[in-house]
């Protein structure tokens, strides 16, 4: 399976986490690290759900070809 990839992107609104699954036949759950990240959840934006973070690791499920897109501030 081939590793989710991800993204840091500062927009007027805050800053964002951009995560895409490529696969088109894997689902995963994968752990995407958050160094000095001082939050403990933060909220996938458009899924109206949130996601805990634990020392630093987002860990989330990714179906074939789930983009996630996480508001960290």
């Amino acid at each position: 399976a081939q590793p989710v990839r991800a993204q840091l992107k500062n927009s007027p609104i805050g800053t964002f986490l951009l995560a895409a699954n490529p696969s088109k036949t894997d689902s995963l759950e994968t752990g995407l690290i958050l160094p000095n990240s001082a939050t403990k959840t933060v909220t996938v934006f458009g899924e109206n759900r949130q996601v805990q973070i634990e020392n630093g690791i987002l860990v989330d499920f990714f179906a074939p070809l789930a983009v996630h897109i996480y508001k960290l501030n």
